[in-house]
């Protein structure tokens, strides 16, 4: 009965509890001291810094890469007014809830040596076609590195 016992409570606590640190990977054991050394609360709100792979030197200024991509769909936008209007009203209530904004043109001209424009499409699920998703699109390339790769 006993072993029983130990046995639906080991079942039962699955996952919740902290697993040993010998199991993880040096990145892992890099994440965790970047945010051991950076994490705050502001505003009732945790933050923490980036979780870069290695120290960055730098970024290529990819913004002719992310200007293409804008440019493509605004091509898209011309051919589907629909389709403008539904991804601004998606756009318009990232600024609304306070996930984005505009930059002003002083902020807009800065760059910087970790600068990187997001480009970003929007995608639709078969299921609620009504429902437009922004997607930033942080796998795209430019001179051989992405913001997933850093």
């Amino acid at each position: 009965m006993s072993r029983q016992l130990e046995d639906f409570w080991r079942v039962e606590s699955y996952g919740t509890e902290k697993q040993s640190l010998k199991s993880m990977s040096v990145e892992d054991h890099n994440a965790m001291k970047i945010i051991d050394d950076n994490i705050s609360k502001v505003d009732g709100y945790y933050q923490i810094s980036l979780l870069w792979k290695e120290e960055v030197s730098g970024l290529p200024f990819n913004r002719a890469a992310a200007e293409a991509r804008l440019q493509y769909l605004k091509r898209r936008f011309s051919r589907d007014p629909g389709l403008e209007a539904t991804y601004r009203a998606v756009i318009d209530d990232y600024v609304i809830k306070g996930y984005a904004r505009k930059l002003t043109p002083e902020e807009a001209a800065k760059n910087s040596n970790i600068t990187w424009y997001l480009p970003h499409h929007p995608v639709f699920n078969v299921n609620k076609p009504q429902k437009c998703r922004v997607v930033f699109d942080a796998a795209a390339k430019f001179n051989g590195t992405s913001l997933n790769d850093q």
